[in-house]
C-alpha cells in the first residue's frame, strides 16, 4: 500500500502543477499580461471561453487533489480508490475503449488550443472542436463498452 499512497502523492503533485498553471494563466489573462505578447487583437468570445475554461480546470484539478487528499488520510477510502483503479472489468472497459490515451491527447490539445488562441482564432477554435469531439467519441464508445462487458 505504500507504493500506491506514493503515487497518489504524485498524482496530487500533477494535480497541483495544473491547478496552478490554470490559475496563473487566467490571472495574467485577467491582468492584460497576456494582450501585450498576442500577436492578434482579443477577441471576446475566445477570452471568455479561455478564461472559464482555464477556471474550469483549476477547479476539477483542486477537487481531485482533495479527494486524493482525503484518501490519504483515511485507510478505508484508501482501500475503496485502490479497488476501483484496479477493477479488472473498469479496466478492460477503459483499455478497449483508449480512455487513457484519449483523455490525455484531449487535454493537451485543448491546452495547446487555449493557448494558440492568443495568437490566431482559427486554430484555437479548430483545436477545442477536435478534442471535444474527441471527448465525445470515447465517452460513446466507454458507454457501449460498458453495457457490453
Amino acid at each position: 500500500m505504500d507504493s500506491y499512497r506514493s503515487k497518489i502523492k504524485r498524482k496530487m503533485f500533477f494535480g497541483g502543477v495544473i491547478c496552478s498553471l490554470s490559475v496563473v494563466i487566467a490571472i495574467l489573462d485577467q491582468l492584460g499580461v497576456i494582450d501585450k505578447i498576442s500577436f492578434i487583437k482579443k477577441y471576446e468570445m475566445i477570452s471568455d471561453f479561455q478564461f472559464g475554461f482555464l477556471v474550469g480546470i483549476g477547479l476539477v484539478a483542486a477537487v481531485m487533489m482533495f479527494k486524493l487528499g482525503n484518501a490519504l488520510k483515511d485507510e478505508t477510502k484508501l482501500k475503496m480508490l485502490y479497488n476501483e483503479e484496479h477493477d479488472e472489468r473498469i479496466g478492460l472497459i477503459r483499455q478497449k475503449s483508449g480512455m487513457p490515451m484519449l483523455v490525455i491527447t484531449s487535454c493537451i490539445m485543448i491546452f495547446v488550443g487555449i493557448i494558440a488562441g492568443y495568437v490566431n482564432e482559427v486554430v484555437f477554435v479548430t483545436l477545442v472542436a477536435a478534442a471535444t469531439i474527441q471527448i465525445i467519441f470515447s465517452v460513446l464508445i466507454k458507454m457501449y463498452y460498458m453495457k457490453k462487458i
